[in-house]
């Protein structure tokens, strides 16, 4: 209820990825009196794809989201961003959010003549860095991402944990 959570996949190479997700997003067990809550997918600070999720959804059909984002360019370094925002509701419930990204890497062979490609899927494991991936909590004052911290079960800092199914933001 204090800040966004955030898994994050950092681009290890130049080249192109595909956006999707195992199983839908949906709200898990929300409550009537619970607020919106809201999922976006950024490269860097450019929106890709958002939904809100009100206090009537869960993991019935029409109530799920889904996406497929393809032939997204990024560059060695880019972040792609998994954000969940459930703003001052502290009986928001969870999101389950389960992301993968493919990406092609691009290699020039050593003779310069050609490029080869190699086609990688990334899944959030529950390990920082793993694969690529990323745990933070966004702070609302300055906007910037903070790395969570492993507390032996999940990724937390204060009120925000994060785990490998992208579950419990706030």
């Amino acid at each position: 209820s204090n800040a966004p959570a955030v898994i994050a996949w950092k681009a290890p190479y130049t080249g192109t990825v595909k956006l999707t997700h195992q199983d839908s997003v949906y709200r898990d067990g929300a409550p009537n009196t619970a607020e919106n809550i809201t999922a976006t997918l950024k490269l860097n600070n450019v929106e890709l794809w958002s939904h809100i999720f009100d206090n009537t959804c869960n993991n019935t059909e029409g109530k799920t989201a889904i996406y497929t984002i393809e032939d997204v360019h990024v560059n060695a370094g880019d972040v792609i961003y998994h954000e969940v925002d459930c703003g001052t509701n502290t009986q928001g419930r969870y999101i389950y959010w389960k992301p993968i990204v493919t990406y092609t890497e691009m290699e020039v062979i050593p003779d310069k003549t050609q490029t080869e490609y190699k086609r990688t899927v990334a899944y959030p494991v529950g390990a920082q860095g793993y694969h690529g991936w990323y745990f933070y909590k966004k702070n609302k004052t300055t906007n910037e991402y903070v790395p969570l911290k492993w507390d032996s079960s999940q990724f937390k800092l204060d009120d925000t944990h994060v785990n490998e199914n992208f579950a419990l933001p706030g």
